[in-house]
């Protein structure tokens, strides 16, 4: 894809994201959905994907109304758009939570300061979990992810 649709594409998917509200969430989907018609299905998935990982790891205090909302949207495109967009984005929200616990489990003996870069990891971790969660309460991942994750968290070994 060349840089000026891709960024053009990025611009449409972000705009659509700021929008999503409690009311509105069916024309969103909508409007998803005709990107996925006008462009290739990876790479709106990448995009969508990215910007909707990166919402929720730049902020760091959440709202769970806030993370509730996005999990509902990858619930719907999960529907509306088939199961390779779901698998494409668990991939993706695991990949970026374990990096970002390794991350803070590196680095144990730094003191934390409020606001500082241990602060922002853990908050990192803490969003993506939650992320995670709401998508098993809306039947996207199954248990045997959260089961995985508590493990990790815990310092076990997953099965398998």
């Amino acid at each position: 894809m060349d840089p000026v649709a891709a960024q053009k594409l990025r611009r449409q998917a972000q705009g659509l994201l700021n929008r999503l509200g409690d009311g509105n969430i069916d024309t969103i989907v909508s409007e998803y959905e005709a990107l996925y018609r006008t462009h290739a299905r990876a790479h709106v998935t990448a995009t969508v994907t990215q910007l909707i990982l990166d919402t929720i790891t730049s902020r760091s205090n959440l709202i769970d109304t806030f993370v509730i909302l996005h999990a509902a949207l990858v619930a719907a495109l999960h529907k509306v758009v088939g199961v390779e967009f779901a698998a494409y984005f668990i991939q993706r929200l695991v990949e970026d939570l374990t990096r970002h616990y390794d991350e803070l489990k590196r680095s144990p003996d730094k003191p934390q300061a409020a606001g500082g870069e241990e602060d922002v990891q853990g908050k990192e971790c803490l969003n993506l979990s939650v992320l995670a969660c709401e998508l098993y309460n809306l039947h996207v991942v199954a248990c045997p992810l959260v089961y995985d994750l508590i493990r990790m968290f815990l310092g076990e070994r997953p099965e398998g």
